[in-house]
């Protein structure tokens, strides 16, 4: 028994300071999900010091490690916390001047299954992105005052209630493939191909083949995120939607404002409360609404195509741009 009870003693102050030395990519998960109060007592309990803070306009509490408390590991490590929220996300940013701790984070994110742009070069300093549905981790190596600082920046979106999306407007919160997930499950959120007339972009399809599929065009397509636009539309032009057979009346989605997939040019110039504008046969644009402000509707902001029947024979159509009220009134 006093052999163990010596043991204990010598083990016990070691475990304490290796648990205060420092904050791992695992601790910066967990308090993700704290409240704030909870969240300043674990990081201040972790040997840090606190003080407000301004980030992108928004304020926020900056955590600096004491060093006096920390052991000796932290004379040679600087390390500090950022949390501030920016509207519906919460930003907690860890930095170490360790590029060991930097490494070994980037191989526990590896390890927990994050999606990620890094491949198998863990030891690589570039940005790179981690994602877990709610959850995006960006990296950074930068110098600051002639010192390296490596940088975890975790962001963690709030999750609606997917009852709670009821117009169009309300898809463009969700800015990744990985956020879609999380609030309207894997098996409503597809990858695919949409393929254009003189391109292909990777896509995300929210309901596939149902009168409710929306399809996001990313921006960053290595990473699925950063929405170019999200499509309205009754069939798919991929691989996929080619092949289904089935069919419905409309694409459910609305508009605030009134729009719908489907509309004939007459509902859509009551709507407008104008005339506008739709390119014609002899523009690359064909049935694309002239993107410009004329009424009640930013047809800038939104982008409307036609479908018709027997186009070809339309001699109205054989121009480069056509007057919807034209359009309407041609028997």
């Amino acid at each position: 028994m006093g052999r163990i009870l010596v043991i204990l003693a010598f083990l016990l102050p070691a475990i304490g300071t290796a648990q205060r030395k420092s904050l791992t990519v695992d601790d910066l998960l967990n308090v993700s999900s704290l409240s704030p109060q909870r969240f300043d007592d674990f990081i201040v309990k972790k040997g840090f010091a606190k003080r407000r803070s301004v980030f992108e306009n928004s304020m926020g509490f900056t955590f600096f490690e004491n060093k006096a408390t920390g052991g000796a590991d932290t004379t040679a490590i600087d390390r500090s916390i950022d949390l501030y929220k920016k509207s519906d996300t919460w930003c907690i940013a860890f930095h170490t001047s360790s590029k060991d701790e930097y490494v070994d984070g980037l191989n526990r994110l590896k390890k927990m299954n994050f999606l990620s742009n890094a491949g198998n070069d863990t030891t690589s300093v570039a940005p790179l992105l981690f994602q877990r549905k709610a959850i995006t981790i960006e990296t950074r190596d930068t110098v600051e005052d002639e010192s390296p600082v490596y940088s975890f920046i975790l962001k963690k979106k709030e999750i609606p209630d997917a009852s709670s999306v009821q117009f169009a407007e309300d898809l463009l919160k969700f800015d990744s493939h990985e956020y879609l997930v999380s609030c309207f499950g894997e098996k409503n959120v597809k990858k695919d191909i949409y393929l254009f007339s003189e391109e292909s972009r990777k896509c995300s399809i929210l309901y596939p083949n149902t009168d409710k599929q929306a399809v996001f065009i990313w921006d960053d397509q290595n990473n699925y995120r950063k929405i170019s636009y999200v499509l309205i539309t009754g069939t798919l032009s991929t691989p996929d939607g080619k092949q289904y057979n089935g069919s419905f009346s409309h694409n459910k989605w609305e508009l605030k404002n009134g729009v719908y997939q489907g509309m004939r040019i007459g509902d859509l110039l009551r709507l407008n409360s104008n005339d506008f504008k739709f390119y014609g046969n002899q523009s690359e644009f064909s049935m694309m609404v002239e993107p410009r402000v004329t009424g009640s509707i930013n047809f800038k902001w939104i982008g409307i195509g036609f479908n018709c029947f027997n186009c070809d024979r339309a001699a109205i159509l054989d121009k480069q741009k056509v007057s919807a009220s034209d359009a309407v009134d041609t028997p």
